[in-house]
């Protein structure tokens, strides 16, 4: 624009009015044009300033919205968790009176079950004594061999162990009702003890390899039980019965079925 004025000088005092004329009119054509830039940057200053404004309110309502939906999203789940809580709550509550009642119900059983145990071992042992108190009259040892057989097994250890004859027991399976105890096997030698004067002691004293296990077996086949279902009574294998049958053979030396073995040793005793 300086040099626009200069020109415009220098042709006025040149006295040539046509440059001077046509430099006015460039001069006024660029002062209009810079009126119009300077009003365009105003007017996109003004646009940035509202653009801002409204991109500061966009801004500030998504944040607001969004602490809002946390906000209701934490409410949700609170109130889910206390619905939750206050079910598992009423839940154990209920469980609790329940497992009260069961645990009184089998408390109720327990006593029950105890007094008849307790009533059935007196009944057991009030017939045990009797059976005792006539097995030790000097008439019973002149009874012959079946009629104490018989005898023997109307006591109760015996029917016990006879039990296993209600079973159609095989070998290689387990029958854990049917197993006897330890305590049980011993009563069962002290019955054979009584019945058959000493016999465990008459045994082991005729056969000194005889230990008390193998006795226990001994009894289990004079009372007329196969060698599966005294590895059923005795809780061992097929094979470990039958292992132990074959020693039985050993010691008696006789191969014969070993009931009847075993009846005639009881049988040579005077």
């Amino acid at each position: 624009m300086k040099t626009y004025c200069q020109s415009i000088w220098l042709a006025n005092s040149l006295g040539d009015s046509i440059k001077a004329a046509r430099y006015g009119k460039l001069l006024a054509d660029l002062s209009l044009e810079r009126f119009y830039q300077k009003g365009d940057v105003d007017k996109m200053a003004l646009q940035f300033v509202d653009y801002k404004k409204e991109k500061d309110t966009a801004i500030a309502r998504s944040m607001f919205l969004y602490v809002l939906a946390v906000i209701m999203l934490l409410g949700v789940i609170i109130t889910v968790q206390s619905l939750w809580i206050h079910w598992r709550r009423r839940r154990n509550e209920a469980d609790l009176e329940q497992h009260e009642r069961i645990k009184t119900s089998l408390e109720e059983q327990i006593a029950q079950t105890h007094v008849e145990v307790k009533l059935k071992e007196e009944k057991i042992n009030a017939l045990q004594f009797e059976l005792e108190q006539a097995i030790a009259n000097l008439d019973f040892q002149k009874l012959p061999f079946n009629e104490k057989i018989d005898i023997l097994a109307q006591i109760p250890i015996s029917k016990r162990a006879l039990k296993v004859l209600e079973y159609n027991v095989k070998a290689g399976l387990a029958y854990p009702e049917l197993v006897m105890s330890e305590s049980q096997l011993g009563h069962l030698v002290d019955a054979f003890d009584v019945v058959f004067s000493q016999f465990s002691v008459k045994m082991i004293e005729q056969y000194p390899r005889l230990k008390r296990n193998d006795v226990v077996y001994c009894c289990l086949y004079i009372l007329g039980l196969s060698e599966i279902q005294a590895a059923a009574l005795t809780g061992k294998t097929y094979q470990a019965v039958w292992k132990r049958s074959n020693k039985l053979h050993e010691i008696f030396g006789n191969k014969s079925n070993l009931q009847f073995v075993l009846h005639n040793i009881i049988k040579s005793w005077k």
